[in-house]
């Protein structure tokens, strides 16, 4: 029993390993824009993965009034001391355009990160390498704004499956010697309580 704790830890290491890439996707990211005026609002967008790659990219897109709005609730000081008024009911629109091929146009609707969330994210698989321009437009009860961004994304990621199958072999070693030291630990004890 004792020897299967430092196996749990190494267990858990693990899971936890896989699934963080994951839940970090969420709400984060690399920043794109910082606190760019557009229309009546101030917008800060973040991207991931890093870099960004063809296929699923995340965009996770905050909002705050800018200072010539009338804020409509009270306004949260940030940072640096500046009162920031989150905006959580626009619409927000994002379009992504491949530069090589300006018919492949892929639309989607950034939607509210969750409950209380001050934040809006959208997902959308990029097919292809190369330059991409990002447009977002912005519309809410301050007014309307459209701004652009562009990256460069990066070949797809493929499975190394030589890696792969090394890590699952390894693995699989692993529990076997685990599991033949702890029967050696016990044939040990079992020895001693008989002498």
């Amino acid at each position: 029993m004792r020897h299967s704790v430092p196996l749990l830890c190494v267990l858990l290491l693990f899971a936890f390993h896989i699934t963080v890439p994951t839940v970090l996707a969420h709400g984060g990211g690399t920043p794109r824009l910082t606190d760019v005026p557009v229309g009546p609002y101030q917008i800060f967008v973040w991207s991931q993965p890093e870099p960004l790659r063809a296929g699923e990219v995340h965009l996770t897109i905050g909002l705050t009034l800018g200072e010539q709005a009338t804020p409509t609730a009270p306004a949260v000081t940030g940072q640096d001391g500046i009162l920031a008024q989150p905006v959580t009911d626009a619409t927000v629109h994002v379009q992504m355009i491949a530069a090589a091929d300006p018919s492949q146009v892929i639309e989607t609707v950034a939607v509210a990160g969750g409950l209380g969330a001050v934040y809006y994210e959208t997902d959308a698989s990029l097919p292809t390498a190369g330059p991409w321009r990002f447009i977002i437009d912005v519309s809410g009860d301050a007014g309307q704004g459209t701004i652009e961004f562009r990256e460069e994304l990066l070949a797809a990621r493929t499975l190394n499956v030589p890696l792969l199958i090394g890590a699952v072999l390894l693995f699989i070693v692993g529990i076997g010697l685990v599991g033949v030291w702890n029967r050696r630990t016990g044939e040990n004890h079992e020895v001693v309580k008989s002498v």
